[in-house]
């Protein structure tokens, strides 16, 4: 999902799944590049640990991600997409 940083107007990339966090969409292709969400956002003083987040106070949920997003980052790295197969 897209998070946009309402201070810096920032937007970051997150799994909704396992907190995984990038800084761009192409990141998500570089297994160096994902921090934790939770750790990310203390970094940058947004949460602090024993303190109770009042997210919509920073953040603004952007939705997710679709496939034109990433359409230029599939064309750089010639990713494939396959269908799923039916059941």
């Amino acid at each position: 999902m897209k998070i946009l940083l309402k201070k810096t107007g920032q937007v970051i990339h997150a799994c909704e799944e396992c907190d995984a966090t990038w800084l761009s969409l192409e990141d998500i292709f570089d297994d160096e590049k994902g921090e934790d969400l939770i750790d990310y956002l203390e970094t940058l003083g947004y949460i602090k640990e024993g303190i109770e987040v009042a997210w919509d106070d920073f953040s603004e949920d952007q939705g997710f991600v679709r496939l034109q997003d990433v359409e230029h980052i599939i064309k750089k790295y010639n990713i494939k997409i396959i269908p799923p197969t039916p059941l």
